[in-house]
């Protein structure tokens, strides 16, 4: 599990450096600071996800079931990018979203207020179960 990880990782690395690269030759000059924080926040939102996803590793299921729940729950994530309620709800939306979770880090240096707080105590939670999660997983042969 962790070697698919890592090469999904490494991969999105890839995707994005070229991304910065074409923008930079092609557009207009990137500074290296946007090299920098794409590496960072898609380091970071990378982990992220996967520590989102891990809650739905708790469920007991099979693992046909299981992609099904994943694909349901991302597709829905999708679905929900276009909703935009006000106040409270949005917030909630963005920590349940990981989609909308991921943007609103992006936009963390543009706009610093209480939100990019409760936006860093819910990334560390969110490590922090991927990390509970993960390690007490076993492999175990069917």
């Amino acid at each position: 599990m962790f070697t698919a990880f890592f090469v999904q990782l490494f991969v999105i690395q890839i995707q994005i450096f070229i991304f910065n690269l074409v923008i930079d030759c092609f557009i207009t000059p990137v500074s290296p600071y946007t090299f920098l924080y794409g590496f960072l926040v898609s380091f970071l939102t990378t982990i992220i996800s996967i520590s989102m996803m891990s809650l739905l590793l708790l469920f007991k299921c099979k693992q046909r079931t299981f992609y099904m729940i994943i694909n349901l729950f991302l597709f829905g994530g999708l679905l929900l990018l276009s909703a935009r309620p006000e106040g409270v709800w949005n917030y909630i939306l963005t920590m349940i979203n990981p989609f909308q979770f991921i943007y609103a880090l992006y936009s963390v240096p543009c706009i610093i207020n209480s939100f990019s707080l409760i936006l860093g105590a819910f990334t560390i939670c969110y490590m922090l179960i991927g990390i509970i999660v993960l390690s007490r997983l076993t492999k175990k042969d069917d």
